[in-house]
């Protein structure tokens, strides 16, 4: 087995107010959303490159359970239930969406990749 980092995402619609709609805003069609890790704490922005996206102003929490139900809490309604994303091979590799059978979650929310 090899340990792998993960990423969450799932699909949102229409923030409420609060850190991410300051401003009561209507947004219009779905709101992709992307929990990662960095360095023990969990972040939360939209899904693409770093600098384009940076993290959203959340409290950073330790878990990406508690990380999920932040952010599902910051919006109306939940359109995709959360997926886990990760580079299961070499590093040359892209995220792919992971099966729950390829999988295994240990201790301290760490994944191994079951290797074939």
């Amino acid at each position: 087995m090899k340990l792998i980092r993960v990423t969450y995402r799932a699909t949102f619609e229409q923030p409420k107010v609060g850190p991410l709609n300051p401003i009561d805003a209507h947004i219009r069609g779905p709101v992709a959303v992307e929990v990662y890790p960095v360095s023990g704490k969990w972040w939360a922005r939209t899904p693409g490159q770093w600098a384009q996206n940076p993290p959203w102003p959340l409290v950073r929490v330790s878990t990406a359970e508690q990380m999920r139900e932040d952010v599902a809490a910051q919006f109306e309604k939940q359109l995709t239930p959360w997926e886990m994303w990760g580079i299961p091979g070499t590093a040359m590799d892209r995220p792919r969406l992971l099966q729950p059978d390829e999988v295994e979650i240990r201790e301290n929310e760490k994944v191994y990749f079951k290797a074939a």
